[in-house]
């Protein structure tokens, strides 16, 4: 069952003020704790695809801190969910697998197309965040990464209902802040397509499968404590009618 979600949840930092002079202060301390370990690194334009050498930047770059146990961020175009915190586990010419935070909660597994990163963060920030996380032992999923084929989309769509009972499948629109949303389990994959049997936000399962073209697919989720949950509470029969506001 499909989901259509308009808009998201945002997330604003102010600045100005004593709250700019206060996220100085406690940067110049983090690089005198930590060291100087910034990088920052843009990637090519949509139009420009795998032809510009900036894409070739980025794809070393994520490579180089696959499997490092360094916190990253990776900024997309999909304004659905625009940013991603976390550690990367693995790279491929087409996929990103991560271990995403949301704050301090390990947020699951999450694999993101390499064509929608334009932006790579590592700077004192994501070093003070390495030392918290570390220091309330919230890096576990670090230590026996999901192995899941990354050649393609539909390879880790198998790969990961191999080993896992159930995911979500995004599908972002480029422009505006719209996906489509998809929960609960793989049935079967043919030709560029998927066929996905979800359940509704009150735990209803569909009556029949959705097809999914692979090309629309821009994220996939695993092993979520949302999953991990909601996945308890499912159930058959009718979901109740809605009045029209």
């Amino acid at each position: 069952m499909m989901v259509r979600i308009l808009g998201g949840r945002a997330e604003a930092v102010k600045r100005g003020g004593e709250k700019t002079r206060l996220h100085a202060e406690g940067t110049e301390k983090a690089e005198k704790m930590l060291g100087r370990d910034w990088d920052m690194c843009s990637m090519y334009t949509e139009s420009e695809r795998q032809d510009h050498p900036g894409a070739k930047t980025m794809m070393k770059k994520l490579a180089e801190y696959a499997g490092t146990r360094k916190k990253v961020r990776l900024t997309r175009n999909r304004p659905s969910a625009t940013q991603l915190n976390g550690y990367i586990l693995g790279v491929s010419d087409a996929l990103v697998l991560m271990h995403p935070f949301d704050d301090f909660e390990p947020d699951g597994y999450a694999v993101i197309r390499v064509g929608d990163i334009t932006h790579l963060r590592r700077c004192p920030y994501e070093q003070w965040w390495d030392h918290m996380l570390q220091g309330e032992g919230l890096l576990d999923g670090l230590n026996k990464p999901p192995q899941i084929d990354l050649s393609d989309m539909r390879s880790a769509v198998l790969g990961i209902a191999s080993r896992y009972d159930q995911m979500i499948v995004h599908c972002e629109d480029a422009e505006e802040n719209v996906q489509d949303f998809y929960l609960g389990k793989l049935i079967g994959a043919e030709g560029n397509a998927v066929k996905f049997l979800g359940y509704d936000g009150l735990g209803y399962w569909a009556e029949t499968p959705d097809e999914i073209p692979i090309a629309d697919i821009t994220m996939l989720e695993f092993d979520t404590p949302y999953i991990r949950i909601f996945s308890k509470y499912t159930r058959e029969g009718t979901p109740p009618e809605f009045p029209e506001y």
